[in-house]
Parts: structure tokens; sequence; C-alpha cells
């Protein structure tokens, strides 16, 4: 089973906004003050050439997004772009990624999104022809009217075509995760609950025959901020839901005790060594 992380460009935030002091509100009013430090974020997209189909777990922004006119055009787009900002080219877009490794976007069976921001679900439109599997709870919440300011999901984008396969999660325990569904037949890829970062984010985990591969979308931006509070004990990362984060946050922890795994974030530049290397992550 061949495994693919593929770089889709790169993000910008103000730091305070992703690991400053406090709630939301006050880490997102911190963040609009002038001369805040940025931090920059790579955007990874993994694909995944099972037996069964070819599998892309998020999809990664469009260059549009990383145009500021275009960001400040959309619903609340000025404020956003007040703290957040992108770099990316056409030719850095999940498509051409795909051809550059041998692949056709017509090749992918499934796209799973751990959830449905900006950074994971611009490039939905490469693929009109594969199912699209989205939790219920991240749809529903990304179209509703408190998921439209500021735009972080950015619906605009999504596709006409777009009427992705909406799951719910099934009362079927995998290891420290109360639920679960499978995408693939054999049972080897299975998605998990995670929210925290956002309502309905996803896990996406796939076994192999010597370890597991967990693809924990923004849970952690880094592994190393994972590490950081687990040394610490106390949260290294801003979230939006905290309490769900926090069990989200021991669940992890108990599965990678339990399970030989790779951690495998959405913006961690090291991500791609250890997948190579199959890093596993010592807790």
């Amino acid at each position: 089973m061949k495994v693919h992380a593929i770089q889709t460009g790169k993000l910008f935030f103000k730091e305070v906004l992703l690991r400053g002091p406090g709630g939301a509100v006050r880490r997102f009013l911190t963040s609009l003050l002038p001369g805040k430090p940025w931090i920059e974020m790579p955007v990874f997209v993994y694909v995944v050439e099972h037996p069964e189909g070819i599998i892309v777990v998020d999809t990664g922004p469009v260059h549009e997004m990383a145009v500021p006119d275009t960001i400040r055009r959309q619903p609340g787009g000025r404020l956003l772009s007040r703290f957040t900002r992108g770099e990316m080219t056409p030719e850095e877009e999940i498509g051409p990624q795909l051809q550059r490794i041998g692949l056709q976007p017509s090749d992918v069976r499934w796209v799973v999104p751990t959830h449905l921001h900006m950074d994971h679900a611009g490039g939905l439109r490469y693929f009109p022809d594969a199912e699209i599997l989205v939790h219920r709870p991240e749809y529903e919440f990304a179209r509703s009217r408190r998921g439209r300011f500021p735009p972080i999901y950015m619906t605009g984008f999504w596709p006409e075509w777009f009427a992705p396969t909406v799951y719910e999660l099934e009362a079927r325990p995998f290891g420290p995760f109360p639920e679960s569904i499978a995408v693939t037949g054999d049972g080897d890829v299975t998605c998990v609950p995670i929210p925290g970062h956002s309502i309905g984010q996803v896990a996406v985990i796939v076994k192999r025959q010597d370890n597991y591969l967990f693809f924990g979308g923004d849970h952690h931006y880094r592994q190393g901020w994972f590490e950081k509070e687990l040394l610490s004990g106390r949260s290294v990362q801003a979230y939006v839901w905290p309490r769900k984060a926090r069990e989200t946050q021991q669940r992890i922890t108990q599965f990678l005790r339990e399970f030989p795994a790779v951690y495998l974030p959405a913006h961690d530049s090291d991500a791609p060594r250890r997948l190579a290397e199959e890093a596993l992550f010592s807790v």
C-alpha cells in the first residue's frame, strides 16, 4: 500500500490565534493588534493507494484562496485577511500534484476530508467522479449561519455539483474511540471522531501490516506541539471547542499508547519524513 504526503501550498497565521493565552475571543482580538508575529504552516494532503481504490485524505486549498482580493470579497473576508494569508500557485493544487506522481483525479475512489475548512476542502473541484465522504455534524455546521462567519469554510468555493455522501458515525468502538465508520470493505481504513478544532472533525486511521497511520487533521498542527502538551500537562494549541478537544486529546493519547502508529497532522513539515521512515509516535 503506497501512501504519499503532498504539500499543497502554505498558510500563515497570527501565532497568538493558534496557541495564545485565553479563550477564543481573547485570542482573536489579540491577533488583530499590529505587530503580532506570524507562523508558517505547510498544507499536506495524504493519498493512500489502497487495493480497493485510491483514497485522498483532505484536498488542500486552491490558489485563489491565497489571493488577498479574493479573500476580502468573501463575507467577513476583510476581517479574515487580517490574521491569515496563504501562498500557493495553481501548480501546487492537488490535481496537478496527483499527475506528477502518475495518478489522475479521476483515478480516486474516495475523498475523505477530516473537516471542511478552506485549506482542507478547497480542492474538492478536482473530484467529481469520486465519492466524497463528509461527517454530518461538520457538513451541517459549515452550511449554517454560524459557520459562514468568518469564512473559514469558504463554501462559495465548493463546486456546484458537490453532493457528498454525508455519514453518521456508528456505535462501533475503535480502540478508545466510541464510534467509527469503515471506509474500505476490509476495514483497514476507518474514520473516528476527533472534535475540538472543528465540531465534526474526524481522523482517518489506516491499518498496515506492522503499524497504523493516524491522519489527525488539525487536532494538532504539529507533532511537536502534541509532545509539549504531554510533557507539560497543559494545552499548547488553542481550540474552538476546548472541552471536546480535551476528550479528543485523551483518546488520541490512549490510541498511540495502545497501537504502533505514525502520527500525521496536516500542517507538520516533518510529517513526510516520519511517513517515509515509519517513525512511530512514542508517548
